[in-house]
């Protein structure tokens, strides 16, 4: 019984610690108290009593880190100025200024390379470009936008690189690149994509507006898509709408006039915007652009609004991205590959007073009730001892599940959570997949049982389910049936296990931790 109280006390202090996270990341020279206390009943005084500690502080240090993000590939025609959007984040508990360099950048054969800051729109002509960021406080981010020039001798085909570099100034071993593809080809499309707010509240309304110009000399290549039972021909701009809003009812604003604004619905059927009845939520608007519109030199928009769910999780950060599409070439999830894809937008929204938003809960779980066999579509209860046995089997392993939080990215499809990493007191640790149970469930669970080892180690490696292979990143239902061939850690008797996961937004880096205790082999 005192093992499980002292197990569970540990839980609580490692909860509360992990606290502290929250907000971002503790600031610099915060300085953190603790003190014990235990409560117990005084048998001999027949009265309740309290044992308090002594008290302890640790000086927080200062901690230098961000993210530089996203990669990305276009297509462009020779003589073309092409521009990249990215977006940096301070992440460390400090102020810091970022260096900002380009790498090989005669060997990337693009011209003219220049970065400046983005604030929705490229810079007037005359705008020093910048050689280091404005100071950046814990948590904000700004935009950067890298302009280039395609040589006029460029071949179709040919692939441009180029990388930014960005270096800490606090600390210039921290650094992070982004690495941009241009592709030379006669078919090139500049999409741009804005939003109306950088930061919001729950149920305000986002505008978006997207634009698209043909730069190419060739009209576009179209496809043929299906809208209310029947075939269209022409390019597809679409917009997948971010899980955590809904569509506004007002019928946007388009150009050409002769093009058709559509959405589609959770079946993946597409219907004109007219046609949708507001009962059912779309997961995407479109705009289907005629063959005869597509045409060198001419130009497209579309501007529509969503309103921000009222149950929104606090620093929510709504990431969104056009797309345009011919269905010429098979690739993605639906069988397509984008013809071009837009620069992101990036909304954070901040909590309105009234709203109480529970924070995720990452926890360690086993098989519940009589039928004990792990299935990964099961019943599931906490776990909070496991014992390392000397012959284990699957209803012994270890299984991770993960409620709430920001993970969702998609109505349409089961989303991953690409790693949650697990330590244990060997110095071992693994890299875990989390795959969502259900479409728009929010509830993830590992794709593999974890099994803790005394001869083998997991060394960091990335833990996927037995029926996938290094190729595939999602099986289609996890096999429960056994381990992975990396999913096991080492681990000893006594032992602790942490898991974590992290993710970033305009003001937060979380981490969420449970504990696992690995109690003496129940033979």
């Amino acid at each position: 019984m005192l093992k499980r109280l002292l197990t569970i006390a540990l839980l609580t202090l490692l909860c509360l610690l992990a606290g502290f996270g929250a907000w971002a990341i503790t600031p610099a020279d915060t300085m953190i108290l603790t003190q014990a206390n235990a409560s117990y009943f005084d048998t001999q005084n027949g009265t309740p009593a309290i044992a308090i500690s002594n008290q302890s502080w640790v000086m927080v240090g200062a901690v230098h880190a961000f993210e530089l993000k996203h990669d990305q590939n276009l297509s462009g025609i020779a003589g073309q100025q092409v521009y990249f959007v990215h977006r940096l984040t301070n992440l460390g508990n400090t102020a810091d200024r970022y260096q900002l360099s380009f790498i090989s950048a005669r060997a990337s054969g693009l011209t003219n390379l220049q970065v400046f800051e983005y604030r929705g729109a490229l810079p007037a002509p005359g705008t020093p470009p910048l050689a280091r960021t404005r100071t950046l406080q814990p948590g904000e981010s700004m935009q950067l936008v890298i302009l280039a020039t395609i040589p006029a001798d460029a071949a179709n085909d040919e692939r441009l690189f180029i990388t930014l570099e960005a270096r800490s100034e606090q600390d210039n071993t921290v650094k992070q690149q982004a690495t941009d593809q241009v592709t030379i080809s006669d078919v090139a499309v500049r999409l741009n994509k804005t939003v109306s707010k950088d930061t919001a509240e729950p149920k305000d309304t986002l505008h978006y507006e997207i634009r698209y110009q043909n730069l190419g000399n060739k009209p576009l290549p179209y496809g043929t898509t299906t809208i209310d039972g029947k075939p269209f021909h022409g390019v597809l701009l679409e917009d997948i709408l971010p899980p955590q809003t809904s569509l506004d009812y007002t019928f946007p604003e388009f150009a050409p006039y002769q093009a058709m604004v559509v959405v589609r619905m959770e079946d993946g059927n597409w219907q004109r915007f007219e046609n949708w009845n507001h009962r059912l939520k779309p997961t995407r608007i479109g705009l289907m652009v005629p063959a005869a519109q597509l045409q060198p030199g001419q130009t497209g928009r579309l501007s529509f609004a969503v309103r921000i769910n009222p149950n929104i999780s606090n620093d929510t950060l709504i990431e969104n991205r056009a797309h345009l599409y011919n269905k010429l070439d098979y690739e993605t999830v639906e069988g397509r590959k984008a013809l071009v894809v837009s620069n992101p937008t990036y909304t954070l929204v901040t909590e309105a007073a009234e709203t109480i938003n529970p924070e995720p809960i990452l926890r360690f779980i086993e098989p519940s009730g009589a039928n004990r066999a792990p299935d990964f579509y099961g019943e599931f209860a906490s776990s909070f001892v496991y014992y390392l046995n000397n012959n284990p089997t699957t209803n012994s392993d270890v299984y991770l599940e993960l409620e709430g939080g920001n993970f969702a990215q998609s109505r349409e499809t089961i989303d991953v959570i690409e790693s949650v990493i697990v330590r244990s007191n060997r110095g071992d640790s693994l890299r875990v997949k989390l795959q969502e149970t259900a479409i728009n469930s929010g509830v993830f669970r590992s794709v593999s049982p974890l099994r803790l080892a005394t001869d083998q180690q997991g060394n960091n490696g990335l833990c996927l389910s037995a029926k996938a292979n290094s190729k595939i990143a999602l099986a289609a239902q996890p096999d429960y049936s056994q381990p992975g061939s990396n999913c096991y850690l080492a681990s000893q008797i006594n032992d602790q296990l942490v898991a974590s996961v992290q993710w970033s937004f305009y003001l937060s880096s979380v981490t969420r931790g449970a504990l696992f205790y690995s109690g003496h082999s129940s033979g």
